[in-house]
């Protein structure tokens, strides 16, 4: 058995106004709790802790402190799971391993402001902030290169802060991969947690998926983002979101669908700087109530096919969280 700590899950407060989930099918609706997480078992596993992640909920650049306010509700809301207080379940209290909030990246070394007031109204609690995210998987082109954001990350790596790094190539395009590479190029040093193997692009035809051209675009930079990142790390996590609505719950088929883009991951970030995650409740879109079984099922299959040993999935599942998030 495993004992595994989930690098990747959001916890859902519905009334900070999580807006892109009104967007999405009515299993993502309303609030979710950790006790909804835990309440999944599976033999062949333990989850003894996990990773929180933000999980965008409303707020404005714009508009200073108040304008990020919910950012700070979001974070406090999942604290109390390691404290008690205000009503939040105590028996799962230490469960939490770490916080990485939402974090306004534009507002280059303004960022101290929000980061002065998130420690001083989490307290103690503020011990469990590793890191920050700010997306740009959604973001317009030249975002990643505004020299606030630069700024922005230099801050977070002169501070010891990690950054969860997420782009898309499936609905967001290769471009954000030729920013990352510039991007990179000018902060290099940041321990960037890449998210969910960076959303491949499922729908392609897994035949001669070697010789299409956004494959090998992809393939390129992801090359020489890896190059360019001695810190990164890369989650395996977050696949099932972006598997064709049509896809047939074959778990089999499914990993033959993320394969070719796994093992290029996994050829450059290896066992030592992969990560499991499941992306909990999202990718509930697929898998409903089976999320974390099936998401097992089908990284079990993409490990046995990179024949990786024994020594190398326990680091995988249980340990590696540690380095990567400075814990």
């Amino acid at each position: 058995m495993y004992n595994i700590v989930d690098s990747h899950i959001h916890l859902i407060d519905d009334s900070l106004k999580h807006i892109w989930l009104r967007e999405q099918p009515d299993v993502l609706a309303g609030n979710h709790r950790l006790e909804e997480y835990t309440s999944s078992k599976d033999p062949r596993y333990t989850v003894t802790g996990v990773i929180w992640i933000e999980a965008i909920c409303a707020h404005t650049l714009d508009n200073g402190m108040e304008g990020m306010r919910n950012a700070i509700e979001e974070c406090k809301f999942v604290s109390r799971y390691n404290t008690g207080r205000q009503g939040e379940v105590t028996k799962e209290t230490g469960y939490v391993k770490a916080l990485i909030p939402l974090i306004p990246l534009p507002w280059g070394t303004g960022i101290t402001e929000f980061v002065d007031v998130l420690q001083k109204e989490l307290g103690e609690q503020y011990k469990l902030v590793k890191g920050y995210r700010y997306l740009f998987q959604d973001k317009s082109p030249e975002t990643m290169l505004d020299p606030n954001v630069i700024e922005g990350l230099k801050w977070l790596d002169a501070n010891n802060y990690v950054f969860d790094y997420g782009i898309d190539v499936h609905n967001g395009g290769i471009w954000q991969f030729e920013e990352s590479v510039e991007l990179f190029r000018q902060v290099p040093n940041v321990k960037y947690i890449i998210n969910h193997l960076t959303k491949p692009h499922l729908e392609l035809d897994v035949e001669g998926i070697e010789q299409n051209e956004l494959f090998t675009k992809w393939r390129a930079l992801i090359t020489e983002m890896y190059k360019l990142t001695p810190n990164s790390y890369m989650k395996l996590s977050g696949c099932f979101s972006e598997l064709p609505s049509d896809t047939p719950k074959d778990l089999k088929r499914i990993a033959d669908l993320i394969f070719p883009w796994f093992k290029v991951t996994y050829d450059l970030w290896g066992p030592k700087r992969t990560m499991w995650a499941s992306n909990w409740p999202v990718t509930n879109i697929f898998s409903a109530d089976e999320l974390s079984s099936w998401w097992f099922t089908v990284t079990e299959d993409l490990l046995d096919r990179v024949n990786a040993s024994e020594e190398d999935k326990r680091r995988i599942y249980e340990t590696n969280y540690i380095e990567g998030y400075n814990l």
